[in-house]
């Protein structure tokens, strides 16, 4: 829908331009502006082409932006704009159009956070939103044609005599909680099963994705990232697992938590993460696990005393297994099971493989007794305050 918008503005800017225009006429503009001008049409079907656009464009103005400036002919300047309106115009038309039969049709107008699109039209009948018609036909994406077919449409699903006019939507006989990239939020993964990994590194890459690009992205990459000599290097990468301890809360062990995973990553970057490519995958998850679980433990006991005695067992101060030790394992390991499965894509492979109905039918079942354990396990908890209350 917003597409459909976005190709009319171009449109109507490009039309603006040339009534504005003389021969030989100019306009000044930012120098960064050069990476959306560039490419030409040859680009614009090749999203990783075009995403490499975006990508230095947004390097370069992430932060700031140079403050020099270009010169840049009017006309050429609608030109530009013309054919990329044109493209995208043609581009829906081509890609969006959703055929209902019986001289019907719409356009899709909006995708899910999976990148599948939300209108449609199958088993379940049709399942139509008006507001995004209404932007392809007010920008002039929608042919004649086009028009007449969503009409159509709109009349036979989304009117209703009973209201005295249309619905903004079809029922789309399911329950939709991943709609972010209809009002232009794409979320990102934030766990991607961090738990099969293979080394620290690849553990981070998987483990709260959000965090680490943040601070990727507005302090590491800042700070020279490791384009900069290998002192630097090491200085950017202490800096920024400083601060993620830090940021966990206000706390020695989280300090040495965020320090314990700087040494890691260093010594897997320089040199362990080449051994670890040549030994097998059970040893190597094997070996992030003790890593990943010791972490743990410098996260979870902030008083450093008793962290030291939890060490001491932990690595043959105590004895291995006590009566203690078996009755929690007892207590707890119907959860333990459940959560070692759902720390493997196992469940999603199996669920993806359920037919859409059987999904929506078993996603509130489901969800229902999630919050129903997650209660249980609260009332039966001890007091926890929220982690970041420690601040």
């Amino acid at each position: 829908a917003f597409t459909c918008a976005y190709a009319g503005n171009l449109r109507d800017l490009a039309g603006l331009l040339r009534r504005l225009t003389k021969e030989g006429d100019t306009v000044s503009l930012l120098e960064e502006i050069q990476e959306l001008l560039a490419g030409g049409p040859a680009i614009y079907p090749d999203v990783p082409a075009k995403a490499n656009v975006l990508e230095r464009y947004t390097r370069r103005c992430i932060h700031n932006v140079s403050g020099r400036t270009i010169r840049v002919s009017l006309r050429e300047l609608a030109d530009n704009l013309e054919i990329k309106a044109n493209w995208l115009m043609e581009h829906i038309r081509r890609q969006e159009w959703i055929d209902a039969g019986e001289g019907g049709g719409w356009f899709n107008s909006y995708y899910d956070n999976h990148q599948r699109p939300l209108e449609s039209m199958g088993e379940r009948g049709a399942r139509m939103m008006l507001t995004g018609q209404v932007f392809a036909i007010m920008s002039g994406v929608a042919t004649g044609e086009q028009t007449r077919s969503i009409t159509r449409s709109a009349d036979r699903w989304l009117y209703r005599k009973e209201i005295g006019g249309y619905r903004l939507n079809t029922d789309f006989q399911e329950l939709k909680f991943d709609m972010g990239r209809m009002f232009g939020f794409a979320f990102l993964e934030n766990f991607n099963y961090p738990y099969i990994s293979r080394s620290v590194v690849e553990f981070w890459r998987r483990w709260h994705i959000s965090l680490t690009t943040w601070f990727r992205e507005y302090v590491y990459f800042p700070l020279g990232g490791s384009r900069v000599s290998r002192a630097k290097w090491v200085r950017n990468i202490l800096i920024v697992w400083l601060l993620t301890g830090i940021w966990h809360g206000a706390g020695w062990n989280f300090l040495l938590w965020g320090l314990y995973y700087a040494a890691w990553m260093l010594l897997e970057r320089l040199w362990l993460g080449k051994v670890l490519e040549k030994l097998p995958s059970a040893l190597t998850h094997v070996y992030t696990m003790a890593v990943v679980l010791t972490g743990w433990a410098l996260f979870a006991v902030e008083d450093m005393g008793q962290l030291g005695g939890y060490f001491r067992a932990l690595f043959g101060g105590a004895p291995a297994v006590n009566a203690g030790d078996l009755y929690q394992l007892r207590s707890y390991l119907p959860m333990l099971v459940i959560l070692t499965i759902g720390s493997t894509p196992l469940m999603k492979r199996l669920w993806e493989r359920l037919g859409e109905r059987a999904r929506s039918v078993l996603t509130p079942v489901l969800m229902l007794g999630a919050l129903v354990l997650c209660t249980a396990s609260l009332v039966d908890a001890s007091y926890n305050p929220f982690l970041y209350f420690r601040f």
